[in-house]
C-alpha cells in the first residue's frame, strides 16, 4: 500500500484486490506444501500469509454474497491443512463467525476479561508453545489452555509495564532535537562573527 499505483488499485476495488491476494498466497501455499502443512511447515511465514490474507479480505466483504465467497473459501482451503478435521472445523466455524457476527454483546463483567485476553493474544500465542505442549502430554489439555493463557496475560502485562517505564524512541523527537542543535550551533555561529554556509 506505499506504492501509490497499488494503493490506487486497491481503493477501486478493495474486495476484488484483497482477493486476489488471498488466491496468490493460497497458491503460494499449495505450491510449497500442497493440502496439508507439516508440523512446522503450517507456521513458516510463506505457508501461513493466506490466514492473514484471508482475515483482510473478510474485513472488506460488505455484502452477504461477499461474506458467504470468503467463509466457502475459508471453509475449502482450511480443509487438510493442519491434518485434523476436528482442528479444521473449529477454525472454520470461528472465521464464519468472524464473518457473519462483527458484534457480540456481552454483560459487563465480561467485557473487561474478553478485552483482557484479546490485547493479550499475540503474547498468549507467541508464549503457548512452551506452556502447552508439556500440559497437553501429561493428560491435562484444559490446565494447558487455562495455563497458556494465564502465562500470555502476565507476558503481555510485563510488555506494557516495560514499554511505560522505557518509552520508545520516536524518530519525529529524534530529528526535532537535532533541529534545535543545529539551530543553536547556528545562531552561536553568527553571533560569535563566524559565517558558514554548512548546516
Amino acid at each position: 500500500m506505499a506504492v501509490p499505483a497499488v494503493a490506487r488499485l486497491h481503493d477501486r476495488a478493495p474486495f476484488g484486490f484483497a482477493g486476489g491476494v488471498v488466491m496468490a498466497t493460497l497458491g503460494l501455499r499449495y505450491l510449497l506444501v500442497g493440502v496439508e502443512a507439516g508440523a512446522t511447515e503450517r507456521y513458516a511465514a510463506p505457508v501461513v500469509l493466506w490466514c492473514i490474507a484471508l482475515g483482510w479480505w473478510a474485513t472488506t466483504a460488505t455484502s452477504t454474497s461477499r461474506r458467504v465467497l470468503v467463509a466457502v473459501v475459508a471453509a475449502v482451503s482450511m480443509q487438510g491443512f493442519f491434518g485434523d478435521p476436528q482442528r479444521e472445523a473449529v477454525v472454520t466455524l470461528g472465521i464464519a463467525l468472524l464473518v457473519f457476527v462483527p458484534q457480540v454483546p456481552l454483560p459487563r463483567f465480561a467485557a473487561h476479561g474478553v478485552r483482557l485476553v484479546s490485547a493479550a493474544s499475540f503474547w498468549i500465542y507467541v508464549t503457548h508453545w512452551q506452556v502447552y505442549p508439556p500440559l497437553e502430554d501429561s493428560g491435562h489439555p484444559w490446565a494447558a489452555l487455562v495455563a497458556s493463557v494465564l502465562v500470555g496475560l502476565a507476558a503481555s502485562a510485563g510488555y506494557t509495564r516495560l514499554r511505560l517505564v522505557r518509552p520508545r524512541v520516536r524518530w519525529a523527537d529524534v530529528g526535532a532535537v537535532v533541529s534545535q542543535q543545529l539551530s543553536r550551533n547556528c545562531t552561536a555561529k553568527r553571533e560569535s562573527g563566524v559565517v558558514s554556509q554548512q548546516v
